[in-house]
């Protein structure tokens, strides 16, 4: 609070204080408990919580009694608070999911994706235009590639280059902001899932190719330029091959659904084979031979780029999500024997854990969603806000 100096920027400070704490809670929290953890005393709170209630950012709900006592009130977000639009485009469908403060994501609509951005780009526009309101702050959108200057996006196997996201948005939307879905499942990981309270954490997200991101403190690692986390394109599997984005030997020949399809003697690329590569996937749950064994080797090589990677970065824990989850349950005991292995003669006797995600299948929306809250519940996104209601 070094440049808070007057008191309607003590007050505001204390507001987004209170926001923040909301937002992030992992469960629904007492005003009693919100005034301790802030440190404020009882007229102070009763003061924010007034002030951000006319707002139309928080409201109290008494909390059904558990028990001795009178119930408290629960601090909630309000009804009619700011939200964000996640756009969550994979390599052959979308999503357009709605999520309010507090962090509740909810599906509102997707549809296939036939390999041609321009035809992406219009359906979603189209879909926000059917629920864009005063309410929403951003737009967030995640994709399966490179991302630069928080716009143009790279995606080697769908033939992508340059393709400018931003363009979704129109004259008088707020931003649209637009990030890796690996790296958004991993932030909502850090701050709602598995790697919730890890001060260093490894996440990888597998999809027909598979990519990551380094988490420190529940925040991406971007790296100089932003685009750090490209892990499926780096030689972790131990395979041969030419990828798509031209290299060779990358660690996504060996793990994710394209995997699966050159098993099966199908080319990968191009957004195509989603099916045939799960009932790969179903198959091995069932037990048949065939299927068991492409599922080993693309599980075998994600453990041994987590066990490199942990030399490499040496994370506290590893999480999961995507398809890897279901390499996880088919093959964990073998998983955590080839991770071991990988690793330093030092680090086997306390490997990072590897756990699966806590998501489910929303990870990547929810952590695009926190990308766009973390820009809102600002001094400036939270001024601009109050501001509508003067």
């Amino acid at each position: 609070m070094d440049d808070v100096t007057t008191s309607d920027e003590v007050r505001l400070n204390n507001q987004l204080r209170l926001l923040k704490a909301m937002h992030s809670s992992a469960a629904d929290k007492t005003r009693v408990r919100l005034t301790e953890e802030l440190g404020v005393g009882r007229g102070t709170m009763s003061s924010l919580m007034s002030q951000l209630g006319e707002a139309h950012l928080v409201r109290e709900v008494r909390a059904e009694s558990g028990g001795r006592g009178r119930p408290g009130h629960m601090v909630k977000p309000h009804p009619e608070g700011p939200r964000v639009l996640v756009a969550d485009v994979k390599e052959d469908h979308w999503e357009l999911s709605r999520a309010e403060l507090g962090g509740d994501v909810r599906l509102i609509v997707g549809g296939p994706l036939d390999g041609r951005p321009d035809q992406v780009l219009t359906a979603i526009r189209n879909a926000i235009d059917l629920v864009i309101d005063e309410r929403t702050v951003a737009i967030a959108v995640a994709v399966p590639g490179l991302v630069e200057s928080g716009r143009y996006v790279n995606v080697a196997h769908l033939g992508w280059e340059q393709v400018d996201f931003a363009a979704i948005g129109r004259r008088g939307w707020p931003k649209v902001l637009v990030g890796n879905d690996a790296r958004s499942a991993g932030l909502a990981e850090a701050r709602r899932g598995a790697l919730r309270g890890v001060g260093t954490a490894l996440h990888l997200h597998v999809d027909f190719d598979l990519g990551g991101t380094l988490l420190i403190d529940g925040r991406n690692q971007g790296g100089a330029n932003g685009v750090a986390g490209e892990y499926g394109h780096m030689p972790l599997g131990g395979g041969y091959g030419r990828c798509m984005c031209g290299l060779e030997g990358c660690w996504g020949l060996q793990v994710g659904l394209n995997a699966l399809l050159n098993a099966e003697g199908i080319e990968p690329g191009w957004g195509r084979g989603r099916e045939d590569a799960t009932e790969v996937l179903r198959q091995a749950y069932r037990g048949e031979d065939r299927a068991l064994s492409a599922v080993k080797a693309s599980a075998v090589a994600l453990a041994r780029g987590i066990g490199i990677l942990s030399n490499a970065l040496d994370p506290g824990r590893v999480g999961l999500s995507g398809m890897a989850v279901d390499l996880w349950k088919l093959y964990p005991k073998e998983m955590e024997r080839v991770a071991v292995a990988a690793q330093m003669p030092f680090r086997r006797d306390s490997p990072p854990t590897i756990v699966p995600t806590l998501l489910e299948d929303k990870g990547i929306a929810i952590g695009a969603m926190e990308s766009a809250f973390d820009e809102f519940l600002t001094l400036g996104g939270l001024k601009a806000w109050i501001e509508r209601f003067r």
